[in-house]
């Protein structure tokens, strides 16, 4: 994967332990092994992006399991979409766009080597905090990994096979400026009834999620898919699943310390998957 300079546009090269542009502006590679593509003045704060509580938690609970189904669908979309004529068969090209610590990214790299050995795959994941990209990086070093704004994608234009969107901001003008003609665009959004019961601790009376498909100039929109499943999280894990939603943040203290001591918490994790293909013409 070939990164695109966020000061002139020009493809980075990797030079060592960096990665420079024709036009010589470098970017040192961290020791985790993540780049850092995005500028001082386009951060908007201190650190942007998902908090170190945020990604540690969410790492935490991810890892016993309770979005495994989630996981495992989006694996067999993006080995699908690996596996068709109409992909680039030298290369396939894939962006997680706002990767988090990479769990659905590294899954899916792992899972079109394994599933599609003939084709090779290069799966690179961007998002906006550094902490995120760090923990993506240390765990999953096969991945291309760079601090960067969905807003203003690090890639080259009409570059990507696919580019993923997993409960991330998404900007159509980047996604149809760097998915390639026949392209596609893989979101992940919650459906009406998504941690509901979570909800209701957080809120007297909460609202159902919007459930309105996107649409995009220059995207067609192929298919939705609804996936539903029952979890449990006990001890900690309540706590877990808590901290790494924006409902955390949106609740009082004391909100806070009830709903983290819970024993456990019977709830829904209810999702939609879309599906479009780039109109484009180069």
């Amino acid at each position: 994967m070939h990164w695109r300079c966020p000061v002139c546009a020009e493809r980075l090269e990797a030079v060592g332990k960096s990665w420079r542009c024709a036009n010589r502006h470098s970017f040192d590679q961290a020791r985790e092994g993540y780049v850092n593509l995005l500028l001082g003045h386009r951060r908007g704060s201190q650190n942007p992006g998902d908090s170190r509580l945020m990604l540690q938690s969410r790492r935490a609970f991810l890892d016993n399991g309770y979005y495994q189904p989630l996981r495992e669908k989006l694996a067999e979309y993006c080995v699908e979409l690996g596996a068709e004529p109409g992909a680039r068969q030298a290369r396939f090209r894939l962006l997680d766009a706002g990767c988090g610590e990479g769990y659905y990214t590294g899954h899916i790299a792992a899972a079109l080597r394994e599933r599609n050995p003939s084709v090779s795959s290069s799966v690179a994941g961007i998002d906006i905090s550094r902490d995120a990209a760090r923990m993506a990086a240390r765990r999953y070093p096969a991945l291309h990994i760079a601090v960067a704004s969905s807003a203003e994608l690090p890639i080259e234009d009409h570059r990507l096979d696919l580019i993923l969107r997993v409960f991330a901001p998404g900007y159509a003008a980047e996604v149809t400026r760097t998915l390639r003609p026949g392209g596609h665009y893989l979101t992940v959004t919650p459906a009406a009834a998504h941690l509901y019961e979570l909800r209701e601790q957080v809120y007297d009376a909460p609202r159902p999620h919007d459930e309105t498909s996107d649409t995009f100039a220059g995207l067609t929109h192929l298919r939705r898919e609804r996936l539903t499943f029952a979890i449990t999280p006990v001890g900690d894990d309540v706590a877990r699943l808590f901290e790494m939603t924006p409902y955390y943040w949106q609740a009082d203290r004391q909100k806070q310390l009830e709903i983290s001591a819970l024993p456990k918490l019977e709830t829904r994790a209810a999702f939609h998957l879309d599906l479009y293909r780039s109109t484009a013409r180069v």
